[in-house]
């Protein structure tokens, strides 16, 4: 027999902390362009190579807001850099591509990935693969396997470019660059959980407590 009992809301830690509506929403898609937008700009000095805050808030937008509303909010992130706002990180000079010269960069790829793999993460993060420390590593880990997937082919030279191959360095760079903000993004993810846990345990409390007798 088919259950008439709607099923549970698959909750993130964006519906732990705030009410669910449709500003909230729209408030929160905002915030997590917003935040993507600010770590773009963010470079970790590490060796070998840098690690730049663009893939991590990638991930930690994805696992805050569940699937719908991450990758909302990185297809927003993606429609500001075309429109001409300099949201993505800067190129070797400081500088930022933005319109048709964004769209026509071997790099665009990855911010096409974005949005996909916030739509991963976010979607294992309402499953709570966020919570515990190995499925949260192999959710970070998948969300960059993803951003790779797009991004590499992207890379590679068309007819019309005037770019050579990509070289292996190179992509050994970014490899390195987004495994490290996997792992950063999985602490972060886990302390996140765990701050939500003990607000829904103390939200449940003061309604236990306002229940009559």
């Amino acid at each position: 027999m088919t259950s008439l009992v709607p099923a549970a809301p698959r909750l993130v830690l964006a519906d732990r902390l705030v009410s669910r509506t449709l500003t909230t929403d729209v408030v929160l898609v905002a915030a997590g362009a917003a935040l993507t937008a600010i770590l773009a700009q963010v470079s970790i000095p590490m060796f070998p190579v840098p690690i730049t805050g663009q893939t991590l808030a990638v991930l930690l937008v994805g696992a805050t807001l569940g699937a719908v509303r991450g990758a909302s909010s990185l297809a927003l992130y993606a429609v500001l850099g075309l429109v001409g706002l300099p949201v993505y990180a800067p190129q070797a000079d400081g500088s930022h591509l933005t319109g048709f010269l964004a769209l026509a960069a071997p790099s665009f790829g990855y911010i096409v990935g974005f949005v996909f793999a916030a739509a991963i993460v976010g979607s294992l993060s309402e499953r709570t693969w966020d919570r515990k420390f190995f499925k949260a590593l192999a959710t970070f880990v998948g969300g960059s396997v993803v951003v790779f997937a797009f991004g590499l082919p992207w890379l590679e030279p068309r007819p019309d470019a005037r770019v050579g191959p990509v070289p292996v360095h190179h992509r050994r760079t970014h490899q390195g660059r987004d495994r490290r903000g996997a792992a950063a993004g999985c602490l972060v993810g886990r302390r996140q959980a765990r701050r939500a846990s003990r607000a829904g345990r103390r939200v449940a409390l003061r309604q236990r407590e306002r229940a009559p007798e």
